[in-house]
């Protein structure tokens, strides 16, 4: 939904929704499933900029002896 179709919308109401308990739960499952991914996306990546970060110090290291 962008921003300004609310900002124009005459019925705002129609905007809105109601989350059961059993929808808040689910909404609550699937946020954390969402951050779990995002978690491991972060520390797959982290371990990839370690690995670069090493082969770019031992190649700077090469250029120097030569």
């Amino acid at each position: 939904m962008k921003a300004t179709n609310f900002k124009n919308s005459k019925r705002k109401s129609a905007y809105l929704y109601k989350l059961t308990p059993k929808g808040i739960e689910e909404k609550a499952r699937v946020t954390v499933r969402f951050l779990r991914g995002k978690q491991r996306e972060y520390e797959e990546l982290k371990v990839q900029l370690e690995e670069l970060e090493r082969e770019a110090a031992e190649l700077q290291e090469a250029g120097s002896e030569g």
